[in-house]
C-alpha cells in the first residue's frame, strides 16, 4: 500500500507489492533484503523461503518507487492545471491511467 495525504487527508492506494514488516525501513521507505540465513536467526516462526531474494527487493523498491513518480506527476498536473484535488481525486486518476480497464472476453 502506498499512502498519499493531501490536506491532511491520508488515502491508500493499494499495490501489488507484500512484503514482511521487518522488511521494511520506515525511514527510507523502502524494503531492505534479509539474507535467508539472517531471517532464520531473526524470525525463526518464518518459512525463510518466503522472504525476498535481493533480485526482488530491487525489482519491489524499483515499483515503489515507479508508483510514488507516478503519483506525483498527477499531482504537478492538477497544480499546473489549477485544479482542487483531494487524496481520492488523486488515487482515483492513478487507477485510471495506470490500472487496466480491459474486460475479460468470453471463450
Amino acid at each position: 500500500m502506498v499512502t498519499i495525504s493531501v490536506a491532511s487527508q491520508l488515502k491508500k492506494l493499494p499495490t501489488a507489492v507484500s512484503v514482511f514488516p521487518e522488511q521494511w525501513d520506515s525511514i527510507s521507505k523502502e524494503v531492505f533484503f534479509i539474507n535467508r540465513k539472517n531471517a532464520k536467526l531473526l524470525l525463526p516462526n518464518i518459512d525463510s523461503e518466503l522472504f525476498h531474494t535481493l533480485e526482488e527487493t530491487k525489482i519491489i523498491n524499483n515499483d515503489l518507487k515507479t508508483i510514488i513518480n507516478n503519483i506525483e506527476k498527477i499531482v504537478q498536473r492538477f497544480n499546473l492545471d489549477n485544479t482542487d484535488f483531494s487524496s481520492t481525486t488523486v488515487i482515483n486518476e492513478y487507477k485510471r491511467l495506470y490500472f487496466s480497464n480491459g474486460k475479460k472476453e468470453r471463450s
